[in-house]
């Protein structure tokens, strides 16, 4: 036990690591990566890459609906619209903008070549005409222009690569644009540098309020609880100090912030306030029995300090169990998180018992007369004395029940759903998708097989027309961009813009004499769809955010067509891009997280059976942290929420954490038990000494992860309500279950020893 002088020195390493990791917080950094959550190495992200370098890198569009609710087509708001494109084109990180208002179809004419305008609003006598020859273009309805006519897109070009504080300024003088013009209430914007944008701000901002108002939560638990000055401030104390410590070890080692790691907060500060308080609360129990601090401290130590070290232990196996996944965000919040919990774990059961040594027990905590929840308590034990046999049956339906409603669960995922709640991003998203009938892109790559075949074939493009002619068949596809859009063009351009030639050419001699006379013209354009040896093409439709699950339905149904109706073993088709990967990959990487959550009970399993080397024990730890599960999955299932893997990583997370309490009461009771005491005496020892702290720090943890609750973002705060479900369910599972699980499959150890030790009776002879 130390003495005053090694107290000391104890005090003055942290004070230490304090300025260290105060230096370390000023590095702290922030970041949301959507690609981050795409799996790592995978054979579909090869090949996406592989058949991207084949054509023109793009660039990023940010998108600008301007709505007018009279209709677009009329002069003063098209000049209006056509100003603003000018000035877009001057933001900073802009490298081109466009709409309808500037937009030129090019005439060929050997003679005197030209650029028109699409729509040549200021000199047109009769924008009614114009109207109806814009919205019976495929080229513009869905892409240019809404598809009822009353919002006109404005499309702004910015790079793919590009700093923060790049996309800082150019956010900002977009915004400060729209209000110069006064459109704040009529204009919609999407694109990735906006969401990106968005996002890293939601995240900054939740980041520090979830970190104040998870501190203030613990702060008025801790005052509620020990209701003395010294030991509200000791146990603030210890919890703070291992967050600023482990947020200064993720400053100096360069770790940034994510969208998962905005968790880290609060689990930090729940975790190291559950210690704290079974580590005071005991310590303090101790002194009131009239024991010594030194030896008050060493029963502590002894009995709840293992016990601690235990829950902290099996909640890190929670989190390290994540490493499975191929998800980078994932893999990384398990790692650190199970770093935080330890160095809360070193931080409490260093500092806290150093400090508390130095107050009295009536300085640390007011004495009750009436020790709370033992009412409670008092109904749970009678209630599993009496009715052990109904505790079972209403266990087996509360599984059947929770089973079926977790059988609902979705796997199909859509946009919005991580998009803030009640944010003006999630508005303008939905608006754009609405208006455009889609902002998602369903990308196909297509492959020539046979060689000395390509895309430069009239009849080759014939099947391709054959493909996009189902395409926009479809119900929920909108325009088709593919090489045929581009041949189009130009043979729209070389026949002085007579709309009937907006069709492909079925002559192939009429075909490569146009590609001769085109020469440099619409390469460009074309380099973006076709590669450069005319064998490899890209091929996307607009479609809107339905969901990843009947997106992939439609995925399947254009593969079964072009293999059924196409000419046989002209191509290959293979659905891409990021979206396409990140779709595809959410099933597998629930169920891998399942897996996780399979490898976390085979890995705790190890660890009770070596802590109480006992299986009975094992099997009754581990049958109440099932229901909990049982429960969150239920919930997912009747509230009908989407099953991400953002969301997914709650089974595994609750049950290193909800396995606590199950620790708390079998350590007690084992403790009890090697007293000396029968089953049914452990048992009501066990739950007044234990089952209050289980109570109080579930309360605090359900307290904790409620303020999640009140986040913009609807992962976080699903998570939040999952885990708060998940604790009140595991305290009463934990409470009804493993009395009666101790009672059948635990034999009285005291009676065993009885009847051994009764005499032979005596032979009558």
């Amino acid at each position: 036990m130390l003495n005053r002088r090694g107290r000391s020195f104890l005090l003055l390493i942290f004070v230490g690591l304090t300025i260290v990791s105060a230096i370390g917080l000023s590095k702290l950094s922030f970041a949301f990566n959507f690609e981050a959550f795409l799996p790592e190495d995978d054979p579909d992200i090869v090949f996406y890459n592989e058949f991207k370098s084949q054509f023109q890198s793009g660039s990023n569009s940010v998108l600008v609906g301007v709505k007018n609710e009279g209709g677009v087509f009329e002069k003063e708001f098209l000049e209006e619209v056509a100003k603003f494109t000018r000035c877009a084109r001057r933001l900073p990180l802009a490298t081109e903008a466009y709409s309808l208002t500037n937009i030129r179809d090019y005439l060929y004419d050997p003679s005197a070549p030209m650029m028109l305008p699409v729509l040549d609003f200021r000199g047109s006598e009769d924008l009614e005409a114009d109207s109806a020859r814009i919205m019976g273009d495929q080229r513009w309805p869905g892409n240019f222009i809404s598809r009822n006519g009353d919002m006109l897109i404005v499309h702004i070009s910015t790079p793919s690569e590009r700093t923060q504080t790049e996309e800082n300024w150019f956010n900002e003088s977009l915004t400060a644009l729209i209000a110069e013009f006064g459109w704040e209430n009529q204009t919609h914007v999407v694109g990735y540098p906006i969401f990106h944008y968005t996002m890293l701000n939601y995240q900054t901002t939740e980041f520090g309020t979830y970190t104040l108002i998870a501190t203030l939560v613990m702060l008025t638990c801790m005052a509620l609880l020990f209701r003395r000055f010294w030991g509200t401030v000791v146990a603030f104390f210890s919890v703070m100090l291992g967050l600023i410590i482990f947020f200064g070890f993720l400053g100096w080692i360069g770790r940034p912030i994510d969208l998962m790691a905005t968790l880290y907060p609060v689990l930090m500060v729940i975790v190291g306030t559950s210690d704290v308080v079974h580590i005071m609360t005991k310590y303090v129990e101790e002194l009131h029995r009239g024991m010594a601090k030194a030896d008050a401290l060493r029963v502590t130590i002894r009995e709840i300090g293992l016990a601690t070290f235990m829950t902290s232990l099996t909640t890190a196996i929670g989190f390290l169990s994540l490493l499975t996944s191929n998800m980078p965000p994932i893999r990384n919040f398990g790692l650190f998180a199970a770093v935080g919990v330890f160095m809360a774990f070193g931080t409490v059961i260093l500092l806290t018992t150093a400090l508390v040594s130095w107050f009295s027990a009536d300085q640390l905590m007011r004495p009750r007369k009436v020790k709370p929840f033992s009412r409670t308590l008092g109904l749970f034990k009678r209630t599993t004395h009496r009715f052990p046999r109904a505790i079972a049956w209403g266990t087996l339906v509360f599984i059947v029940v929770t089973s079926l409603a977790a059988s609902q669960s979705s796997l199909s995922l859509t946009n919005v759903r991580d998009f803030p709640l009640r944010s003006q991003v999630k508005a303008d998203f939905l608006a754009i998708d609405e208006a455009l009938g889609g902002v998602n892109t369903l990308d196909m790559a297509l492959q020539v097989l046979p060689e000395g075949r390509s895309l430069f074939e009239v009849e080759t493009q014939r099947e391709l027309r054959r493909l996009e002619n189902y395409l926009l068949d479809l119900p929920e596809t909108g325009p088709v961009t593919s090489p045929l859009t581009m041949f189009r063009i130009l043979h729209y351009s070389l026949n002085y813009l007579n709309p009937d030639s907006l069709a492909i050419v079925e002559n192939q001699v009429v075909f490569d004499q146009e590609q001769e006379m085109a020469g440099d013209f619409m390469r460009n354009e074309l380099g973006f769809v076709l590669s450069e040896d005319g064998r490899s093409a890209w091929m996307y439709t607009k479609i809107p955010d339905i969901g990843s699950g009947p997106v992939m339905d439609i995925k399947e149904e254009v593969s079964e067509f072009a293999e059924a109706e196409l000419e046989p073993g002209l191509f290959r088709l293979t659905h891409t891009g990021a979206r396409h990967i990140f779709d595809k990959h959410q099933e597998l990487l629930v169920i891998s997280l399942l897996k996780s959550l399979g490898l976390a009970f085979l890995l705790v399993s190890i660890f009770m059976g070596l802590i109480f080397r006992n299986f009975r024990v094992v099997i009754i730890s581990l049958i109440p942290n099932i229901i909990p599960l049982l429960a969150t999955a239920a919930l997912i299932g009747a509230l009908g929420l989407e099953l991400d893997p953002k969301i997914a990583i709650v089974f595994t997370v609750a049950f290193g954490i909800a396995v606590d309490d199950s620790i708390h009461f079998l350590s007690r009771f084992k403790l009890e038990r090697d007293k000396g005491q029968t089953n049914a005496e452990a048992i009501s020892a066990t739950f007044d000494e234990t089952g209050r702290a289980i109570i109080i720090t579930t309360l605090i943890l359900f307290a904790g992860f409620g303020t999640l609750l009140g986040s913009a973002f609807p992962p976080t705060l699903i998570i939040g309500l999952l885990l708060s479900l998940t604790l009140i369910v595991a305290l009463v599972a934990d409470f009804l279950l493993i009395p009666v699980l101790i009672r059948w499959l635990l034999k009285d150890q005291v009676k065993v020893e009885e009847e051994v030790e009764k005499p032979m009776p005596v032979q009558q002879r």
